[in-house]
């Protein structure tokens, strides 16, 4: 695995998704080597890996720096046509690493984690002419910066944000169309899409090989005994639900996040607290920026980074997810499904999960109607538990990574036959 970051700690999507994979291709009896970018933003020397995960795979890194640049920004902006959100993700390092593994290990399949890593299959196919190389994509990098230049950009320099997202998106929209149309000369096998939906849009853009679709899944069975455990008598802080508290967890550094739960603070939490003046918020997430640390916003209770993650999503009674931009699959709402949570969401922060409003989980765009669906929730009891009961149920069958990963090493195989035959 060939990955933009080390995927550990599990603090977000991204290393949660990266993380399940290697877990679950291990349990099924698979070797893994995973191949890392070590960037300044999710440093870590690999000693201090866990030694479950060391068990797990050979972990390999490399230090790089993919930090934006302002004035590399700029000379790419006025003076090129490439996707600087590429060029980011460019290294000699990384590429001389890669060929190092290459040239002393058999691999029967590489696979690269997201977009960022579309600079190497070529190198991977040279050196490892006989295995299957894949692309996973995690989202649908181009939309992400399309719906951002689609949102409301205020103050005097609204115009200069609005143009940059604007050529950003148009940019890396080129560079994702063409590279999929291009995966088999790119010595590409097969993308992987993490939802049904990202793959419509790959084939969309006539992705030149196969798409398999294979959805960032949990371990249900640590799931499974991390209950047991923190609901029994002997457990040192018992779980229990504060209804109707609301919370919200996620990376507080990505920019889609601050927008959301800025909406959400602004525009939804008015109403909620004039209906409800008991009930509190609860912010939880890693890198919260200053800001939200010193908000004076009534019963709204900033707690920043968490220990344990499920935990606080389990003592919530309803999380909110208001995302406006961003794309793939919100891997923090199948946990709080799976954890039996009563959750209202936008519809873009859903995308990809396949549940059904009213039956799984609320939808709601305008901030009226998601205050409303807040209040049935807080005020319809047998709703609220209905709406949870169902998401956990649709949650654990759907989101088995075991099963969503066994497929996908299936789909590997087949491949491997084929080329081999």
């Amino acid at each position: 695995m060939l990955c933009p970051r080390l995927p550990y700690p599990p603090k977000d999507g991204g290393s949660i998704a990266m993380l399940e994979m290697i877990r679950s291709f291990d349990a099924l009896g698979h070797e893994l080597t995973v191949l890392a970018m070590n960037t300044p933003k999710h440093y870590m020397e690999l000693r201090h890996l866990p030694d479950q995960w060391l068990q797990r795979a050979a972990f390999y890194a490399v230090e790089v720096d993919t930090s934006p640049n302002l004035a590399d920004g700029l000379y790419n902006l006025l003076l090129s046509k490439k996707s600087y959100h590429i060029l980011r993700f460019t290294f000699k390092s990384f590429r001389e690493q890669l060929r190092q593994i290459l040239e002393a290990h058999t691999f029967d399949v590489i696979q690269l984690e997201t977009l960022y890593m579309a600079p190497y299959p070529q190198t991977a196919r040279e050196l490892a002419p006989e295995a299957v190389v894949v692309l996973r994509a995690h989202n649908v990098e181009h939309e992400i910066w399309e719906r951002r230049a689609r949102q409301p950009q205020g103050g005097l320099l609204g115009p200069i944000r609005k143009f940059y997202y604007e050529e950003t998106a148009k940019r890396l929209k080129h560079y994702e169309t063409e590279f999929m149309k291009q995966a088999a000369k790119n010595k590409l096998d097969a993308i992987v899409a993490i939802t049904g939906r990202d793959a419509g849009k790959f084939d969309a853009m006539k992705a030149s090989v196969p798409v398999e679709v294979c959805p960032a899944g949990l371990d249900i069975a640590a799931l499974e005994q991390w209950e047991a455990r923190m609901m029994s008598p002997q457990a040192a802080n018992p779980l229990q639900v504060d209804f109707p508290s609301i919370g919200y967890i996620g990376s507080m550094d990505w920019a889609p996040n601050q927008y959301g739960v800025d909406w959400f603070l602004d525009k939804v939490w008015p109403i909620i607290h004039e209906r409800y003046p008991e009930v509190k918020f609860y912010l939880a997430g890693r890198n919260m920026p200053h800001r939200y640390e010193s908000i004076n916003l009534p019963n709204v209770v900033v707690v920043g980074e968490v220990e344990d993650a499920w935990a606080f999503m389990a003592r919530r009674a309803i999380m909110v997810v208001p995302l406006f931009f961003g794309s793939g699959m919100r891997v923090k709402i199948v946990e709080a499904m799976a954890l039996e949570k009563a959750i209202v969401a936008t519809p873009i922060a859903a995308e990809g999960i396949g549940g059904r409003h009213g039956q799984h989980l609320f939808l709601a765009e305008k901030h009226e109607a998601f205050a409303d669906c807040i209040s049935v929730l807080i005020e319809k009891k047998g709703t609220y538990q209905a709406l949870r009961q169902q998401a956990k149920a649709f949650a654990r069958k759907t989101f088995n990574s075991l099963q969503s990963v066994g497929r996908l090493a299936d789909f590997y195989q087949q491949r491997l036959q084929k080329q081999q035959a």
